[in-house]
């Protein structure tokens, strides 16, 4: 493959990712264009997929790890990368082959969730109960239709029939 050939395909590679980064912060209620800025849309990504900011102190200071704690440091990038695509797998409701697909082949999954009708969970209001059901049936309370006429005052002829015994 030529030099030519290399850079173009990372480039449309770089293109597809930030496309698909686009609309998965759209889908998340994030600006798009976040994609967009270097090293910026990695903290909103991270903060999109609900994970502590730590995990890039672990992709961005890799290098000093491995002088540190030597040849498992390599697998640190790896590590978080696969928590990272299971964590944006898990909030767009997708298996383990999608958060393995977003972890090894991003330029393929990353536009396809962002493209496809998958919906956003977000943590924020997951914990948010549903309203109580209103009662139906001979539970439910009575209301009598009342329409206001031109004065704002109730339209007595709609309430004298709300209560006719034969519409019961």
């Amino acid at each position: 493959m030529s030099i030519t050939a290399s850079a173009l395909f990372q480039t449309a590679t770089a293109i597809a990712v930030l496309a698909g980064w686009w609309k998965v912060f759209e889908k998340a209620g994030r600006p798009g264009w976040h994609a967009l800025i270097p090293l910026y849309n990695f903290v909103v990504f991270v903060e999109v997929v609900d994970r502590p900011l730590w995990w890039l102190a672990v992709l961005f200071f890799w290098p000093l790890l491995g002088l540190l704690i030597g040849p498992l440091a390599l697998f640190a990038p790896l590590l978080v990368c696969t928590g990272l695509g299971f964590a944006a797998a898990d909030r767009f409701h997708k298996d383990t082959w999608w958060a393995l697909g977003l972890t090894f082949l991003p330029f393929l999954y990353y536009p396809m969730l962002g493209f496809s009708d998958a919906e956003y969970d977000d943590p924020d209001y997951r914990d948010i109960p549903d309203p109580e059901p209103e009662p139906v049936g001979l539970l439910a309370p009575r209301r009598p239709a009342v329409l206001p006429n031109n004065k704002g005052t109730a339209n007595p002829s709609s309430v004298e029939r709300s209560l006719e015994p034969s519409e019961r």
